[in-house]
């Protein structure tokens, strides 16, 4: 199972902005993965912004 985190770009708030992988959220600009910290980010974001589990990408929520 792939887990998500939405993450907010400048002068965006909680809830908007691009859905990333925990991978994404883990890699540095060199592509460095640090799998030390991926429970801690994975933990930290479930307190404070948008996540979940599931295979796909979530889709957007839209007022149908």
């Amino acid at each position: 199972m792939t887990r998500w985190i939405k993450i907010p770009g400048p002068g965006q708030f909680r809830g908007e902005g691009e859905w990333r992988t925990l991978e994404e959220c883990c890699t540095d600009e060199n592509g460095r993965f640090w799998m030390d910290r991926y429970e801690s980010v994975w933990k930290q974001a479930q307190g404070y912004l948008p996540t979940c589990e599931q295979e796909t990408k979530p889709k957007e929520k839209t007022d149908e």
